[in-house]
């Protein structure tokens, strides 16, 4: 299948404030005030992270281990770019430099870069700016055209 002459190994990693470690999601969201969103009243987020996974995650750390991204990080892990809110109300923000400090652990510092969105949160339009679309291909073409 494919095309067997063509390297298919992926050549760069680029996050936008997303789950990677679902006990810390499921804690999070756990923990979490009920949100008003728009017009509707406020309401409990519901757990994705346990019903994803079928379990209750923050009760099996050990089982949700294999889930992180972080527990397969090896050497040849591509440069990897995570940009998060650090006001996100529906993803802790800690998962994203947690993931960024295990890639750089193993691969060196510079492997992951960390871009914090101050005071923003999941999804905010300043991740969608042209200035940022800007910074999302400038790091693919500094990756890609090595």
């Amino acid at each position: 299948m494919g095309n067997p002459d063509a390297d298919s190994s992926v050549q760069a990693v680029i996050g936008l404030f997303g789950v990677y470690d679902l006990v810390m999601q499921s804690k999070f969201t756990e923990e979490s005030e009920p949100t008003a969103m728009g017009n509707m009243p406020a309401m409990k987020m519901p757990n994705f992270a346990d019903i994803f996974a079928g379990i209750t995650c923050r009760d099996h750390p050990g089982l949700m281990s294999l889930s992180w991204p972080g527990s397969y990080v090896t050497r040849d892990c591509p440069p990897t770019l995570i940009q998060a809110g650090t006001a996100d109300e529906i993803v802790p923000y800690d998962n994203s430099p947690e993931l960024v400090d295990r890639i750089n652990a193993v691969c060196g510092d510079g492997r992951a870069i960390m871009e914090s969105f101050e005071g923003r949160s999941h999804g905010h339009p300043d991740f969608g700016t042209p200035q940022n679309e800007e910074r999302l291909f400038r790091f693919l073409d500094e990756v890609l055209k090595k």
